[in-house]
């Protein structure tokens, strides 16, 4: 059984978790569990990782009959050598090692699901609706090619920003599921190559 310690986001407290072969528990100031989720009440695990600017919020959901228990982390995209980020990857890699000795059979969808996916289509079909209203009136407006160019960048910006972001999290499309050795076997190779300090 091993505890591990991080820092979730820059302006947050610590969290502890506690990995056993087991189960896996969220640990408050006193060292009582918050939540725990045993590893035979799994139903699924989900991995999600975002990137916006130099921001990466990586996610482990853990979903049970009765509900869902996550380990988490904000961090900066070059988060590499942050200990935070290390201590967190090293959580990711035990839990996923100990679901896989315990629950072989469980799978891991990849990539955000529910509300949250339907979120990020939604920024990404405003985004694409900003950006085709602003080409609409800079059309109509006839600005000199001086002033079009100005604008042009920010514009093809936001519409690759927004037609990525839609395509991506459209609704029906099918999350990839991965049993859980590959899951836990490419996260310990992920968390064995980053450089520690």
């Amino acid at each position: 059984m091993d505890t591990v310690t991080f820092k979730p986001a820059l302006l947050a407290r610590r969290v502890s978790y506690r990995i056993a072969p087991t189960h896996v528990a969220k640990l408050g100031a006193a060292g009582d569990e918050i939540w725990r989720v045993d590893y035979a009440d799994l139903t699924e695990l989900g991995h999600v990782t975002q990137r916006i600017a130099r921001t990466r919020t990586e996610r482990l959901d853990l979903y049970t009959n009765t509900g869902k228990q996550s380990l988490s982390i904000n961090a900066s995209y070059r988060s590499g050598d942050d200990p935070e980020y290390l201590a967190f990857r090293n959580a990711l890699a035990q839990v996923s090692a100990a679901v896989n000795a315990a629950r072989p059979d469980v799978t891991v969808s990849i990539g955000a699901r529910g509300s949250s996916r339907m979120v990020m289509f939604v920024i990404g079909v405003v985004t694409l609706l900003f950006a085709l209203g602003f080409v609409g009136i800079i059309l109509s407006e006839g600005l000199s090619a001086k002033r079009q160019g100005d604008v042009a960048a920010p514009l093809i910006a936001m519409l690759l920003f927004g037609g990525v972001i839609s395509w991506t999290y459209r609704p029906g499309q099918k999350l990839l599921r991965l049993p859980i050795s590959a899951f836990a076997a490419a996260v310990y190779e992920i968390a064995d190559d980053t450089p520690a300090h």
